[in-house]
């Protein structure tokens, strides 16, 4: 059971980088005139902050799951 835990959590942890790197590039190249906004592509950047906020909670849960078990 911890081996599993250890193991979501590490998933959880690639996918909070993956969606923060994806939110802030897409705010770096917005804020640099590379990327032309519409609302589309900030929509997808809220997407983007969301998941990654997500994805935070769960794996903060989590933290607290594998102290209770362990």
């Amino acid at each position: 059971m911890k081996i599993l835990f250890t193991i979501f959590e590490r998933l959880l942890y690639v996918g909070v980088n993956f969606f923060t790197v994806c939110g802030f590039l897409g705010l770096f190249l917005y804020f640099t005139d590379q990327l032309e906004a519409t609302d589309g592509d900030i929509g997808k950047f809220i997407f983007f902050c969301t998941v990654t906020l997500f994805l935070g909670i769960v794996s903060f849960i989590f933290e607290v799951l594998k102290e209770v078990i362990e």
